[in-house]
């Protein structure tokens, strides 16, 4: 379906250059592709991932509130029939609304709490207000969430034709498609790709993998992050004795790491949408995942995927899949169809099918 939109502006309305804006980025990047005229505004802090994905933008101000004023000038010179406003917190709102002006408006919520909802970063008061007063009240904004489980909490608080669902996708690979890592230990590769916060559940996989029932067998596991508990998670993994079995590599992009791999563990204690499964999966790496609504959504129908509800039983769940390489093979053919239905072009069309909706 064609765009009704000719200009559109993307608005990376973030705190660093993590999975919402990779995602906003891979938009704007088919956006191009697709013969649309477009601007991409990043706030300070999510600038770093652009050139990589060979994208621009004007944007230099380092303060937030700086960056709003002037980015909302550009916005309004470019003059755009749609501004895509990209959020991994809510906390960001009222930024990207001052940066959209008075134009037609999309929002897009990577993620949203259902509760404790946090403190807005411009005017301090609860993002919950501004969000929901906003949505009732303006008319030429809209908003869309990218998963189910956040669809129906909104239900609950707002008329349907003021916010949809889009099923995520995953972003465009950083890395050439024959960039292969080299990894640092031998055995089973494992790897974990996530932000290096108590939320993505680094913690209890790493006292899982200590188990003498998985230490018996070789094993790699490779953390690609970084994040504010990255020296709390090394610590305890030397507590562990996991030293000499776990390599801490970064915040580097993962797709060269996902080729490498045998098996991707996502331990999340929390995630509105399983962007790293679906990477995985896409990629045709098995993945094993927490039982979250994230991640319970989006490969239900695969459900050996998934682990145990309690963590005692992980290491039940993983020694089969380091013990027999069929194992592996097996979860990797089951997930092929996730995979497939993930890719950036369906991404693409799914966008494009929500902008005619927009534009009708």
């Amino acid at each position: 379906m064609r765009s009704p939109f000719r200009r559109v502006a993307y608005v990376l309305a973030g705190t660093g250059f993590g999975g919402a804006e990779r995602i906003a980025c891979t938009l704007a990047y088919c956006a191009a592709q697709s013969g649309l005229q477009t601007l991409v505004e990043a706030a300070p802090h999510t600038r770093e991932g652009l050139a990589e994905l060979e994208l621009s933008t004007p944007a230099e101000e380092q303060e937030l509130a700086e960056w709003c004023r002037a980015a909302r000038q550009r916005v309004r010179d470019f003059r755009p029939d749609l501004v895509h406003v990209h959020l991994a917190t809510p906390s960001m709102f009222v930024a990207g609304l001052r940066v959209a002006g008075d134009f037609s408006t999309l929002v897009t919520f990577h993620m949203l709490p259902e509760q404790g909802w946090p403190l807005d970063r411009l005017t301090g008061l609860p993002s919950r207000f501004h969000v929901f007063s906003n949505l009732w009240l303006r008319r030429r904004l809209s908003a869309n969430v990218v998963g189910r489980t956040h669809f129906e909490h909104l239900s609950r608080f707002l008329p349907r034709s003021k916010f949809s669902w889009v099923e995520n996708g995953i972003p465009m690979s950083l890395t050439p498609a024959n960039d292969v890592a080299v990894w640092p230990g031998d055995g089973r590769r494992l790897l974990v790709v996530g932000r290096l916060v108590e939320a993505k559940g680094h913690l209890r996989l790493l006292r899982v993998l200590a188990h003498p029932n998985l230490m018996q067998y070789p094993w790699h596991l490779v953390v690609v992050g970084d994040g504010s508990a990255k020296g709390r998670f090394q610590a305890a993994a030397q507590e562990l004795g996991l030293q000499e079995r776990v390599s801490w590599v970064g915040a580097v992009p993962a797709s060269r790491w996902y080729r490498a791999a045998d098996l991707v563990l996502a331990p999340s204690l929390l995630e509105s949408f399983g962007l790293v499964p679906l990477e995985a999966a896409a990629m045709g790496v098995p993945v094993v995942l927490s039982r979250i609504p994230g991640h319970m959504e989006t490969f239900a129908e695969v459900p050996e995927s998934f682990l145990s509800f309690q963590e005692s039983e992980w290491v039940n769940d993983l020694e089969p899949l380091l013990s027999q390489p069929m194992r592996l093979q097996q979860l990797r053919g089951a997930q092929s169809g996730i995979g497939r239905r993930a890719s950036t072009e369906a991404l693409w069309a799914r966008y494009k099918d929500l902008y005619s909706t927009l534009g009708a």
